[in-house]
Order: C-alpha cells, then structure tokens, then sequence
C-alpha cells in the first residue's frame, strides 16, 4: 500500500471516529436534556393534576356514603378521557388496591412503597414503550390513596433515534465529502514524492542528469534541492570515475602498444643473430636495434615509476632557489643539448618558488627536453622567469615546428606523441609532459602550452608563492 493510500485512510478513520465520538456525546446530551426537561415538566403537571383530583373528591365525598372503588373511578374518569390523548394515565390505589388503571395495555403494575410526604419518579418500559411514572399520595383526609401519574415518552425515544438517523445521514455526506477532498489533497502534497521516487528510479537506471524540479519553500522544496545537490555530486562522481576508467584503459592499452613494438624488435633481432647467417655488420647492427629497444623499455619503465612515486609519495615542500635549479638541469642535459647542437639560453635569477626541488628539477628536465627534441640542428631554446601577479611565471621557448590547438589539448595525456616517428626514433615514449602536468598539480601550478605549426612552442609555468 502507497503512502497516500495509508494515510488517506488513517485520516478518514481518524475522522470518522471523531465525528461517531461527537455524534454520540450529542445525543445522549440532548436526549438528557429533553428527559429532564420532560421529567420536569411531568412533575408539574403531575402536581396540578392532583391537586385537581383532591378537590374533586373533597366536593363530591358529602355526596356518598363512603368513598369507594366505584365511586373513585366516578371521580377519576373524566380526568382519564380528558389527558388520554395527550399520551398521560392514571393508577389510583386505595390502600393496596388498585381501583383505577387506564394504561392501553396489560401492565396493572404494583403500589409504589413511598412514605406520604414524598413523591416517587421513575422511568419504566412496557412492552417496548417507555413511560414515566410519579406517585405519592394525597393530602389528609385521603392519605390512604396513592395516585399515580403515568406519561408515554416514547417519543423521546423516537426523538433519540431520529437524532441518530439524521446524524448518520450528515456523517455520511460529509465523510464521503471529506473523503474527496482529503484524497485530492493528499494526491497533490504526496505528488513531489512521486517525482523523487521517479528521479531516483531514472538515476538508478543510469539517467545522472536527471533533476527534480520543485519551487516549493517547504521542507519538500528542501529536500529536493538536497536531493538535486546529491544527484549533482553523484553526477559528477560518476562522470570522473568514467573519465578514470578511461584514462586507464586508454593508459593500459597505449602501455601495451608502446612496450610491444620494442619486444617484436627485439625478438626479431634475436632470432635474426640465432637463426641467419650474418655478416659482423649485420650482427652490430642487430646488437644496436636491440640495445636501443632495451632502453626505450627500460626509459619507459622509469617514466611509470615517476607517475607512482608522485601518486603515492608524502610531498615536503620547501623553498626552492630556480637559477640553481636550472644550472642542475643544463648540467644533466648537457650531453643532449651537444648531440643535437642546441643552445640553451636564459637565467633565472633570484627567483624562488615553495615545492619539492626533486619534482622540479624532473619539471624542468621534461620539458627542456622536449624542446630540445622539438628544435632543429643548431636551434636554441630559451628560459625567462620574471614575478607576476603575486607569484612566479617561468616561460620555456623552442622555435621547432611547433603543433596545432588540437595536439596542444592533448600533448599531456600519457603515450600521446604529437610526431610519432620521431618520438621512436628519439627514444621518446609519450609520458613526459604527463609527468610535467602531474608535478604541476602536486605544486598548485599552472601549465599552459602556447603553440603555433612553423613557429615553434612556448611553455608557461604560473607558481603561487605563499
């Protein structure tokens, strides 16, 4: 059962049980109220009745001998036919015997046991009619008489259940009136449930943008905007961990590309020096391919160490001086920059940065080589650092053959090689500017790369200083 379902019908029992609860509480009041005010009203008229007897007797007892049943019912008789249709009976006991009893059915009754001075009251049913009994007895001389005032008040009864008829009547109407209206009401305050229940099933479904969309200022309105926060955080969580996923296996299959080709290599050649005859030239050669694939294995294996050291390694930064720095790496790449006939020109001066001198030092070396390998024979490649904008902007310029907007979105991704024959041919294995940009993020630095095809490449490096 729905939400709305259960608590449509708690409210109606709820209200049925109120309403039942007043409807009896009002009736047994009110028919409470009309007996005491008939019981009342019983008692006078009882009282003036009797007077009325006792004159009676009192004006015509000289008349007879003796007052006895037949004369006494002489004297009662026309008060009888006279209250008769007014629903109103005598009884009219003389000592213990009853001599007068006009009730319309088989009741004769008994003499009530009352002292002369006190008048009884007493509400009976008789054969499924209710009737209101007062007796006492008359005044001296006849105090040996017990009159008995009897009075129908079925119509009480017919009062009281004609108020429960109409009761259950108007309880109906507006239970079945209530009812409409508590169900559309519930079905409108319940409907930003069901939009939730909708969105969430939608999301589990793999529909992460869906969104609820609710105005309301209530705890509801809230609540949905938790909810659209959580599908936004949910979103965004799924969408970086596809983005994980694919850089891993995008990662695992460039990996598997990349270490594939210098195994064939080097299988082949081996085979070649294993199998064929050939001449010492041919062997040297072979010796060479297979020392120059060993290192581009061996090259690519301590670029990944690089990538896991930096991912799992507790970083203490410290106060870097560059220019020493810089002088470490031209030392380092001294070699290089002589095998490809490349002049390395800048200075950094006193400029100093907050970082890992390690990280920076490999920073630096990655990148200065790229545009080493970048630049043409005899080209040159220039570093300036200056302050700016409350931190430190280092700008590192090959004048190559540079690369399009494309390959510049790109360049930083692990294994992608803008000139692929001459990343092989240079022992390149695609992993450095992914290390450049990891090394960036671990310093909060920005890496930007500025490029034009024919005019070459221009690395900028933003360090905020603390």
């Amino acid at each position: 059962m729905k939400f709305w379902q259960k608590a449509f019908f708690c409210v109606l029992f709820v209200f049925l049980l109120g309403v039942d609860i007043m409807g009896y509480v009002l009736t047994e009041r009110s028919y409470a109220l009309n007996l005491e005010y008939a019981l009342t009203s019983a008692k006078t008229e009882q009282q003036i009745i009797r007077s009325s007897v006792i004159e009676s007797i009192s004006l015509v007892e000289n008349n007879y001998t003796e007052l006895n049943a037949e004369n006494l019912k002489i004297i009662i008789s026309p008060y009888a036919g006279f209250y008769h249709n007014q629903g109103i009976y005598f009884q009219l006991y003389q000592d213990d015997t009853l001599v007068f009893n006009n009730i319309p059915n088989s009741y004769s009754g008994t003499k009530f046991s009352v002292s002369k001075q006190q008048i009884h009251t007493e509400v009976k049913d008789i054969d499924g009619t209710r009737y209101c009994f007062i007796a006492g007895y008359l005044d001296q001389p006849h105090d040996n008489l017990q009159f008995v005032y009897i009075k129908d008040m079925q119509s009480l009864t017919g009062y009281k259940a004609q108020i429960i008829e109409t009761f259950t009547i108007i309880s109906i109407v507006i239970s079945l009136f209530l009812s409409v209206i508590i169900l559309v009401l519930l079905i409108s305050l319940t409907r930003p449930f069901r939009k939730l229940n909708a969105a969430a099933t939608e999301i589990s479904q793999g529909h992460y943008n869906k969104r609820v969309d609710l105005k309301s200022h209530d705890e509801i309105g809230d609540f949905a905007r938790s909810f659209n926060l959580m599908a936004d955080h949910t979103e965004k969580h799924i969408n970086e961990l596809s983005q994980m996923t694919e850089n891993k296996q995008s990662f695992i299959d460039n990996l598997a590309h990349e270490i594939r080709t210098p195994i064939t290599a080097i299988v082949g050649y081996s085979e070649l020096l294993k199998y064929a005859n050939c001449s010492e030239a041919e062997k040297e050669t072979a010796v060479d391919h297979i020392i120059s694939q060993s290192k581009r294995i061996q090259n690519m294996a301590y670029k990944l160490m690089d990538l896991a050291y930096m991912g799992n390694e507790n970083i203490v930064m410290l106060p870097i001086e560059l220019e020493s720095v810089l002088q470490d790496v031209k030392a380092a790449l001294n070699i290089r920059l002589r095998e490809k006939q490349v002049n390395l020109y800048g200075e950094l001066g006193q400029l100093t940065i907050t970082g890992d001198e390690e990280l920076i030092k490999s920073l630096f070396i990655n990148l200065i080589e790229n545009a080493v390998k970048a630049s043409p024979a005899e080209g040159k490649v220039e570093i300036r650092g200056k302050h700016e904008d409350g931190g430190v902007l280092i700008e590192i310029t090959d004048y190559g053959k540079g690369m399009d907007k494309k390959e510049t979105d790109k360049v930083i991704e692990p294994f992608y090689r803008v000139d692929k024959s001459r990343s092989r041919s240079e022992g390149g294995v695609g992993l450095g500017l992914a290390i450049c940009a990891r090394i960036c993020q671990i310093h909060n630095a920005a890496l930007n790369i500025n490029s034009e095809i024919g005019s070459g490449t221009t690395v900028n490096l933003f360090f905020t200083t603390p």
